[in-house]
């Protein structure tokens, strides 16, 4: 069967049928939609509140979208937003169509939804290559020396990579398993070499900053000062984007399958439980009838004795049985 340059990307037919970006193992549709939304806020805040209040104090707000943790972090909350909006239409369609839901990304041109799976892999890439660069080459006495810049250091460069944990951690979507395309659309493969791609192109606003405000955002980005050190430093970061990918990947991956594990686990405990207290009924049952035979010698008020008994064993069966019966079947829907 011929693979589509879609399904290369993720992008299947149906798409996301698992609803695996809008669910969760741990928490409901409505509850992973709020989190989504509320870090989502907090980074809008973060970066209008910065973009405003040091453009009025410094007048550097020309140079915001210059450096590539600015554009980064856009790319997280932009992402989360977009995620908790998918959510949220998950949760309602929970509620209208409880038997049918769907949620908008969806029912959107496939072209979308492979955007949506690129600006995914690229949000939740490239904050661990922030965090990892900016505290490994660039951070140093100033970083925390004020209240806010300590407030400013921590939001961009340490919880950017808080939020993609918890996005790891929290959210349901996960790459393909090994020979089952269909089981998962996040972090394709073949969205690797585009993030490299963005790396590149990020060169090019590099020279394009430094052609028209006088500077480099990132020293280590002149050629006129690093010389040769330059291709070192391209090649470091490229190798840091391919780490974060892979880290973030595997790390989808290995919660998923845990998810599963557990999953099924419970789904055979509970399975185990009912096959048990059939077998318990049916002795039950047997014993009742038993005991109606036996007083069988005095005709028919032994078997009325036997029939009273079974009535009796079933009723105090079913008060027992009857709660674990919802979450058995509970359990086996999932």
């Amino acid at each position: 069967m011929k693979t589509s340059v879609y399904e290369v990307f993720g992008v299947g037919a149906p798409f996301d049928p698992t609803f695996s970006l809008v669910t969760s193992p741990v928490l409901p549709p409505l509850a992973l939609a709020a989190l989504r939304l509320l870090l989502a806020l907090y980074g809008t805040v973060f970066v209008l509140f910065r973009l405003i209040y040091e453009g009025v104090r410094d007048h550097t707000d020309a140079a915001f979208f210059s450096y590539f943790t600015d554009l980064s972090y856009i790319g997280l909350l932009a992402y989360f937003w977009a995620a908790g909006a998918q959510t949220l239409s998950y949760a309602r369609a929970q509620r209208t169509h409880p038997l049918a839901p769907s949620y908008a990304l969806q029912r959107w041109p496939r072209a979308l939804q492979a955007a949506h799976l690129l600006l995914q892999s690229s949000a939740l890439a490239f904050p661990l290559l922030v965090t990892a660069v900016f505290w490994g080459v660039l951070a140093g006495p100033d970083t925390l020396a004020t209240r806010y810049a300590a407030w400013v250091n921590v939001s961009e460069h340490a919880l950017n990579s808080g939020f993609v944990a918890l996005e790891v951690v929290l959210s349901g979507a996960a790459p393909a398993l090994p020979r089952r395309a269909r089981s998962g659309v996040a972090m394709p493969w073949a969205h690797l070499p585009l993030l490299l791609v963005l790396l590149a192109g990020y060169l090019g606003v590099a020279s394009i900053t430094s052609a028209t405000q006088g500077f480099y955002p990132y020293a280590f980005l002149d050629p006129h000062t690093q010389g040769g050190t330059l291709a070192a430093y391209i090649v470091g970061i490229a190798a840091g984007a391919c780490a974060a990918f892979v880290l973030v990947r595997y790390a989808m991956l290995g919660r998923h399958l845990l998810a599963l594990y557990f999953t099924r686990n419970s789904q055979q405990n509970e399975s185990s439980f009912f096959g048990a207290s059939t077998s318990v009924l049916d002795f039950a049952s047997v014993a009742g009838g038993g005991g109606g035979g036996a007083g069988g010698g005095g005709g028919g008020g032994g078997e009325r004795k036997g029939s009273k008994g079974d009535v009796e064993a079933l009723e105090d069966w079913e008060e027992v049985g009857r709660p674990s019966m919802g979450s058995g079947e509970r359990g086996v829907a999932l």
